[in-house]
């Protein structure tokens, strides 16, 4: 599973990064975050692989993490190019949050039950 992840976000990679250098109304900030999120995406779903986690966990994070991801790229591509009052970029770090609570908190629950 920790290949097909990192093969998938791969593509996924190329897919974005090729986007962005062929249409010209994909603007760079929006390129560029779309990129970090899918970069996370398989950060996120190559620990939940190789954390001994509970099945429960692993089975709802594998299908989270992606929905999560997908909300995130819609995010990623309406964000306005600043940095600053940004909503759409509050939204993601908002869900990066919660995705990484989530895995450690999963993580400690995990090592407690066994």
């Amino acid at each position: 599973m920790k290949h097909i992840s990192i093969a998938i976000g791969g593509v996924l990679l190329i897919v974005n990064i090729s986007l962005g250098l062929l249409l010209s109304n994909y603007p760079m900030f929006n390129w560029i975050l779309n990129s970090i999120v899918i970069i996370l995406l398989v950060f996120f779903q190559y620990m939940v692989s190789i954390i001994k986690l509970n099945d429960g966990y692993r089975v709802a994070f594998n299908c989270l993490f992606p929905c999560l991801a997908m909300i995130e790229y819609i995010c990623g591509l309406f964000a306005d190019d600043s940095i600053s009052d940004n909503l759409l970029l509050i939204i993601i770090l908002l869900i990066i949050t919660l995705q990484v609570i989530l895995l450690f908190a999963s993580n400690y629950l995990s090592k407690n039950t066994q």
